[in-house]
C-alpha cells in the first residue's frame, strides 16, 4: 500500500500544473453517475470516488486516479488506525477503497454551520459529533438522547425526534406527548452486514413461525417516496433500505442537511437552496462506513469458549445468529422480533410495532458505555431479564442455569 502511494504522490507532482488543477478546482466531479443509482439498492454500492467524472485528457485521467482525492487525504492516510483494528478500515480494501475511506472520514467529521444549511432544526453538527466512542465511527459517549414521536409529512407511519436544537431565529420544535431514549449506534462492519443479499434474510424470516419454535422474525419492508416496498435492514426497526440511504437519513433527520437521496424530500424552511448537498457527499460518508473495519472479539478462552456453547444452548442464537450470509461473528439476523413489553417504546414504524425491534449485532458488545435501544442500563443480566415475547423460552433457560455456566454467558458476551 505504502508503494502505491509514494508512486501516487510522485505522479500528482509530476503532473498537476498549475491550470490543470485550476480547472479541475472549477469543475469538481459531476454526481450524475450518482444520482443515477437505482434508488433501492443493489448492496455494494460503490462510492462515488469509483465513478467516473466525465473530464476528459489529463484532468480525466487525474480524476480516474484519484489524485485531488490523495492530495487531500494524504495526511489522514499517515495516521489511519492499523487495518482490521477499531476505527480502521476492514482489512484487504484495494488502494482506491482505502482513499474513498479516508476521503469519506472527512466527509462524517465535517461540521455544518447554519450557512452551510445546517437546521433549521438539529441535534448535531457532524457526524462525528454523536458516533465518535470509543473512535470516530463508534456510539455516543454521552446520554442518548429523548426522541419524542412526531409522524413527518412524507410517510404518517414513521417516527422522527423533536430535535434538541435550533439555528437563531427559529423556534424550538415542540416535543409533544411521550418519548423514548434512543442510543447512538456504532457504525463498525455495517458494511458487511449491508452486502448480505436480500434474500438471505428473506429465507430466515419465519413471520407466521411455521417451525412452531416460537421465533417470528421478519422482515420489515419500506418504500423509497413512491417506489416499491423494499427490504429494509437498517436503523433500530430496521426502517432504511440500505446503508446509503441511512446515510441519507440521518443528515437530513439529525443535521437538517437535505439531499436527493433521503427518505424524506429534500426541502426544508432555511435560507440554503436545496438540497443543501449533493449526492456525492451522502456517498462520500458511506465510503467511510462501508469500510469500518467490525470489532474483533477478544483470544477465545476456555471459560469464554464454554459461554458461547451456553448462548447457543440457551437458544439466544436463534436469533443473534452466529453466520448470516457470509458474515461471522455479528450475532444478529437483521430482522424484526417481538421481544415483549418491557422494552416497549410505543411506536409502530413500517411493520414494526411497539414492541419489535431489529435484532442488534452483538459484536463490539464489550465497547458499549450501555445496553439496550434505550440504554437503560449497564448490567448485561439485567439487559437480559428485560428480554421477553420471542426471547420468553431463551430468558427462561437463562433464569434456570447454575452459576457457572451463567457466569460463562456472560464473560463470553463481555469478550465481543
Amino acid at each position: 500500500m505504502t508503494h502505491c502511494l509514494l508512486r501516487l504522490s510522485c505522479l500528482f507532482v509530476l503532473l498537476v500544473a498549475p491550470p490543470a488543477l485550476s480547472q479541475a478546482r472549477a469543475n469538481p466531479p459531476h454526481d450524475a453517475a450518482v444520482q443515477s443509482w437505482p434508488l433501492q439498492g443493489p448492496r455494494e454500492v460503490p462510492a462515488p470516488a469509483a465513478e467516473q467524472s466525465g473530464h476528459r485528457g489529463l484532468v480525466g485521467a487525474m480524476h480516474r486516479l484519484r489524485i485531488f482525492v490523495l492530495a487531500r487525504v494524504w495526511n489522514d492516510l499517515l495516521t489511519l488506525p492499523r487495518a482490521g483494528t477499531l476505527g480502521g478500515p476492514t482489512n484487504g480494501l484495494s488502494w482506491q477503497q482505502l482513499l474513498d475511506f479516508a476521503d469519506g472520514k472527512r466527509a462524517f467529521s465535517h461540521i455544518f454551520r447554519p450557512d452551510q444549511g445546517l437546521g433549521p432544526h438539529y441535534n448535531q453538527v457532524s457526524c462525528a459529533s454523536c458516533h465518535r466512542h470509543p473512535s470516530i465511527g463508534g456510539e455516543s459517549d454521552s446520554a442518548a438522547f429523548r426522541i419524542h414521536v412526531r409522524p413527518p409529512a412524507h410517510d404518517p407511519n414513521d417516527t422522527v425526534s423533536a430535535r434538541m436544537f435550533a439555528i437563531e431565529g427559529v423556534t424550538l420544535e415542540p416535543k409533544g406527548d411521550g418519548g423514548q431514549r434512543r442510543r447512538t449506534p456504532a457504525l463498525y462492519g455495517l458494511g458487511l452486514l449491508d452486502a448480505v443479499p436480500d434474500a438471505a434474510l428473506v429465507a430466515i424470516a419465519d413471520p407466521d413461525d411455521k417451525d412452531g419454535d416460537g421465533i417470528s422474525g421478519e422482515v420489515n419492508r419500506r418504500e423509497f417516496r413512491a417506489g416499491a416496498p423494499t427490504v429494509a435492514r437498517f436503523g433500530q426497526k430496521s426502517n432504511d433500505l440500505n446503508l446509503l440511504r441511512f446515510h441519507a437519513g440521518a443528515l437530513s433527520g439529525e443535521m437538517g442537511i437535505t439531499n436527493p437521496l433521503s427518505r424524506a424530500k429534500p426541502v426544508d424552511t432555511d435560507k440554503v437552496t436545496d438540497p443543501e448537498v449533493r449526492a456525492d457527499f451522502v456517498a462520500r460518508i458511506d465510503g467511510y462506513v462501508r469500510y469500518l473495519a467490525p470489532p474483533r472479539p477478544k483470544p477465545a478462552t476456555k471459560e469464554t469458549t464454554h459461554g458461547l456453547s451456553v448462548f447457543e444452548r440457551v437458544g439466544c442464537g436463534s436469533c443473534h445468529r452466529a453466520q448470516l450470509g457470509d458474515v461471522r461473528g455479528a450475532y444478529t439476523d437483521m430482522l424484526l422480533h417481538d421481544v415483549g413489553p418491557a422494552l416497549t417504546d410505543g411506536m409502530i414504524d413500517g411493520k414494526a410495532g411497539p414492541t419489535e425491534w431489529r435484532t442488534p449485532p452483538l459484536w463490539g458488545l464489550r465497547h458499549r458505555s450501555a445496553y439496550l435501544h434505550d440504554q437503560r442500563t449497564t448490567s448485561l443480566t439485567e439487559a437480559i431479564r428485560l428480554h421477553g415475547g420471542e426471547a420468553s423460552g431463551s430468558l427462561k433457560a437463562f433464569k434456570s442455569l447454575a452459576t457457572r455456566n451463567r457466569t460463562a454467558l456472560l464473560a463470553w458476551l463481555r469478550s465481543l
